[in-house]
């Protein structure tokens, strides 16, 4: 006889696991079938007494298995115990929940291989009576008309797995798992991977699945937070039903109505009128039912339905303008400095690919501070770039004078955006972080800054792109989590965006930093590598590069320590590479990086020009590029010359003042061996050239192996940012 296992994940159910476990217990025919039975029960980190309690109750019962783990939600929990089951079959079932008694008996006698064994399900508050619902057959065949039909009714069989029983030599041999990255859809996308390959639906219309409705569960207590997790399943359920040439109507009605089950339990919460308001109409702004509204059948629905079917109706006529327009004006803020190589990559990324993917090619409007900057960013992208003079950054006063310019030009850029602008987008960075603040006014000024974007938000389509955004402390938090609420922000890395969706409450777009895709330049100045480094009489992987930063005090604020430990950094580098060139490269120019070059020329008796290959002088971030990959390695306090460098496939040693060197390049690029934390006076009063010289080591004792790795991690995150402007071009021009 088959073996049957039995998955049971926990998480603080010590109220309604010994009723779940009795359940199975006292199923008439257990005692006949308990030698065949396997049930798992995992605890998912709880933190009430519900591992004491099962312990207990399993106490020389060699039918259960128990495994404690630490808390990762219900989808990891249930692959644990997919890894203990390797024959048979295998069924899943919640531990709040209950079987009926005929249970045990009906599973072991339709089990059957290649197949998948469907019962029914009753509700315990006699909220409905089951959840399948008009088939007619008990025997069906499983091809491409149940998968459809599948995805076109729930009713049919329920997206649920815990009223099926599956063949675990079908589960294994297609590696068929829960996905960890949703917390909505897990057991639908599970169901849709195991159906392919089988051949039978076997289904039983008598309930012997009893569910405790449970009104503080995971469905009933959705926050506007948790729609990334529909976003996240509505890709897969596209992608899967590209994969089986299936209609994608389907997907956006299923789509449409989990937009349903979030609005229901917003209208449930208790927020205020005015919050509700707001998040709903969020809601109805989403893209992806306005622009293909015709594809959700309205006939078969409520009346409530059909009163948000008609709003997104509404909505969709009103964006049928934006696709009309002939010309796109787009304004890019914090633009202007093309001097750091980091924002010009940021910038000239964004025009680049917004120009190949848009219909029409918009035009483009930088902030003003000299035309030297548009030509820059025109001769990079090959894109005609505007200026408006009456958006400048520059600053004409000084003084108490400043701020009130400071504050007219901000009204003035809220009147024109209102008025000019069809775009807005604000390049991301550190600019809406603590980072660079060190007193009291500039951290007030974070306020001033984020009231800006709230007003903006209200004027023009806003977004808020490769951003880190916090970690805030004080009234800044509260106040971001109001400001950020309805803003498009996508974050330049998981640890940021995991700080906005937990301490801030916020929804966040997730993306990767933009400088980590090829420069519109970079193959023709690829092409020519040799001249450039010939230029300065470097030879390709026989040098080092080191990039400094004008930045010091936001490592330490003694300045002589930082300069003394830098210069050791260089010295030590001189002795363990003697064979190698070193190159100074100033990633920040017009001053920026060579500040700190002449302090340290100052101080060291002109030790940089006398030792180093110096590269001070304006180039374009295509060319830093260059060099920067065609290296042996790069020491650098610039994150961008980091990325640089990974993008060319490079090792880079990062000094690290802030979180953002964990998120993009720790994080993201999976490198956090590579990162070395040197904010504040006790990491520069240690010796950090020895750290430099051990990652060094490291770095020389698994250098293709490093290099693999970059390279699969970058390509991995340039899908993700790629996929992030698609996003948002289909948002502007108004498609999917």
């Amino acid at each position: 006889m088959e073996k049957l296992s039995i998955i049971i994940p926990v998480y603080n159910s010590e109220k309604t696991i010994i009723t779940t476990l009795k359940s199975i217990e006292n199923n008439k025919h257990f005692e006949e079938y308990k030698k065949n039975l396997n049930i798992i029960i995992i605890d998912d980190g709880s933190t009430d007494k519900s591992a004491d309690i099962i312990k207990n109750f399993i106490k020389d019962k060699n039918y259960f298995i128990f495994i404690k783990k630490e808390n990762s939600g219900a989808a990891s929990t249930r692959n644990v115990g997919l890894e203990k089951v390797e024959e048979g079959f295998v069924t899943f079932l919640d531990s709040d929940d209950e079987y009926k008694d005929d249970f045990i008996n009906m599973a072991f006698k339709s089990m059957k291989k290649n197949s998948i064994y469907i019962y029914n399900i009753e509700y315990k508050n006699n909220e409905r009576n089951n959840l399948l619902l008009n088939y007619n057959n008990e025997k069906m065949v499983v091809n491409k008309k149940f998968l459809i039909k599948y995805l076109e009714d729930f009713n049919f069989i329920a997206p649920s797995v815990v009223n099926k029983i599956y063949d675990v030599n079908v589960i294994n041999k297609n590696n068929i798992r829960f996905m960890t990255d949703l917390k909505y859809g897990e057991d639908l996308c599970f169901n849709l991977q195991y159906l392919k390959y089988i051949n039978t639906a076997i289904l039983n219309k008598e309930a012997l699945y009893i569910y405790n409705a449970n009104f503080n569960s995971t469905m009933n207590t959705m926050t506007l937070n948790d729609k990334k997790f529909f976003d996240i399943l509505f890709n897969k359920l596209i992608k899967y039903a590209k994969d089986e040439k299936i209609d994608k109507k389907y997907i956006y009605q299923i789509y449409f109505s989990h937009m349903i089950l979030l609005i229901n339990s917003i209208l449930k919460s208790k927020q205020s009128i005015i919050e509700k308001i707001k998040n709903i109409n969020f809601i109805l702004n989403e893209k992806k039912i306005i622009n293909h509204i015709e594809l959700i059948n309205c006939k078969s629905l409520n009346l409530k339905r059909k009163l948000i079917y008609i709003l997104y109706k509404i909505k969709s006529k009103g964006r049928n303008k934006m696709i009309e327009k002939k010309e796109t004006k787009i304004l890019l803020m914090n633009a202007f400095n093309t001097y750091n190589y980091g924002t010009m990559m940021m910038a000239e990324n964004i025009i680049t690919y917004f120009k190949k993917k848009m219909k029409t090619i918009p035009k483009f409007y930088i902030e003003y501070t000299s035309e030297e900057n548009a030509n820059r960013l025109k001769y990079a992208t090959g894109c005609d770039i505007y200026i408006d003079k009456l958006i400048s950054s520059k600053n004409v006063f000084k003084g108490p004078l400043k701020r009130i310019e400071n504050f007219i030009k901000n009204r003035v850029k809220l009147f024109l955006n209102k008025r000019k602008y069809d775009v807005v987008i604000i390049l991301g960075g550190d600019d809406y972080a603590e980072t660079y603040c060190t007193t009291n006014f500039q951290l007030n000024g974070l306020i001033r800054t984020m009231k800006k974007v709230s007003i903006l938000n209200k004027y023009t389509k806003l977004y808020m792109i490769g951003q880190t955004i916090g970690p805030y402390t004080g009234k800044r938090e509260e106040y971001a989590k109001k400001v950020f609420k309805h803003v498009k922000i996508y974050a330049r890395d998981e640890v940021s965006a995991k700080y906005m969706e937990e301490k801030l409450g916020i929804n966040v777009y997730h993306s990767r930093d933009l400088a980590l895709l090829d420069l519109n330049l970079q193959s023709e100045y690829e092409s020519k590598y040799k001249e450039i480094l010939d230029k300065y009489k470097i030879e390709e992987n026989n040098y080092i590069t080191i990039v400094g930063t004008a930045l010091s005090q936001f490592y330490t604020k003694n300045t002589d320590l930082f300069d003394e430990k830098f210069i050791k950094i260089i010295i030590k580098l001189k002795g363990k590479y003697p064979d190698k060139k070193i190159v100074w490269l100033s990633h920040v120019v017009n001053k920026g990086d060579n500040i700190l070059l002449d302090r340290l020329n100052n101080k060291y008796d002109n030790y940089i020009n006398n030792n180093l290959v110096v590269i001070k002088d304006t180039i374009l971030p295509v060319e830093a590029r260059i060099i920067l990959g065609h290296g042996y390695l790069t020491v650098t306090c610039r994150m961008h010359a980091a990325v640089s460098t990974l993008q060319m496939g490079k090792p880079v040693i990062c000094l690290s003042y802030s979180v953002k060197y964990k998120g993009v390049i720790g994080e993201a690029l999976d490198l956090n061996e590579l990162v070395i934390e040197c904010k504040g006076d006790e990491n520069w009063e240690k010796d950090i050239s020895t750290k430099v010289i051990k990652i060094a080591d490291y770095i020389d004792d698994n250098y293709e192996t490093l290099q693999k790795k970059i390279k699969i991690n970058v390509k991995n995150n340039q899908k993700i940012v790629e996929n992030a402007i698609n996003e948002i071009v289909e948002d502007i021009e108004g498609k999917e």
